[in-house]
């Protein structure tokens, strides 16, 4: 019953986005379009909310039958913020794939985790979140070590800072999926339905090269040592029972 309510009133007409792409008479289109979703009822608009930042509670700690698993979340601005370029790169550069950093640190030389991962925009985009990072240790490794070698790391890169040769490495993956991300016509109508519902429009499409290749080393560092500190940040541990 909660389901099905959830369903009414919020999948409704006020919340849809749609989007055409590829070869097609727009005079038909339109007329399928209207047989069948004019008929749709209106639904309750989904107001934007922002992730309220915690002001007592840094340490969330849940016991359960699984495999331990620790998470850093840093509080962060919304997608329409123009951070949010820099976080991505960021995000690449420090903990996605065997060569970033995070991987590197606390997988490969320190032995104390099996992967490490990062979801740039937690809950969602839409408004402000967090930038979060997720390690899975070995079961005989302490949250407290991994804490601490964690934020070791994030000193020394706030110290010695992001190369130029980093940021290069990160524009460049980045840019191909982007582009590999919009082959098709259905990945393409997806894109430009998922920014509308942002409030971002096509026009973020249009200029997301663009705007990530101005950014310089000094813009990402800036934003590296604005959001990755610990007092910005909620820790989460998941203990096996």
């Amino acid at each position: 019953q909660d389901l099905h309510a959830f369903y009414q009133k919020y999948y409704g007409a006020k919340n849809m986005v749609g989007a055409l792409v590829g070869n097609f008479k727009v005079e038909e289109a339109k007329k399928i379009l209207e047989k069948y979703f004019t008929s749709l009822p209106p639904g309750q608009r989904i107001e934007k909310k922002n992730l309220k930042q915690a002001q007592n509670k840094k340490l969330v700690q849940i016991k359960r039958k699984a495999s331990p698993l620790w998470m850093m979340g840093f509080y962060r601005p919304g997608i329409d913020d123009p951070h949010d370029y820099a976080l991505d790169l960021i995000e690449d550069r420090l903990c996605s794939g065997p060569s970033s950093q995070l991987y590197r640190r606390l997988v490969l030389e320190k032995n104390l985790a099996q992967n490490v991962d990062c979801y740039t925009s937690s809950p969602g985009a839409r408004g402000e979140g967090l930038f979060l990072v997720m390690v899975r240790p070995f079961h005989k490794v302490s949250f407290d070590l991994l804490k601490k070698e964690f934020f070791k790391l994030l000193a020394e890169l706030r110290e010695k800072g992001f190369s130029k040769e980093d940021l290069k490495i990160a524009k460049k993956k980045l840019k191909s999926s982007f582009y590999y991300d919009l082959q098709s016509n259905e990945s393409l109508a997806d894109a430009l339905s998922y920014y509308e519902i942002l409030g971002l429009g096509w026009k973020y499409l249009r200029n997301y090269e663009e705007s990530l290749s101005s950014l310089d080393a000094s813009e990402v560092n800036q934003a590296f040592k604005r959001y990755f500190r610990e007092d910005n940040s909620v820790e989460a541990r998941l203990l096996p029972q």
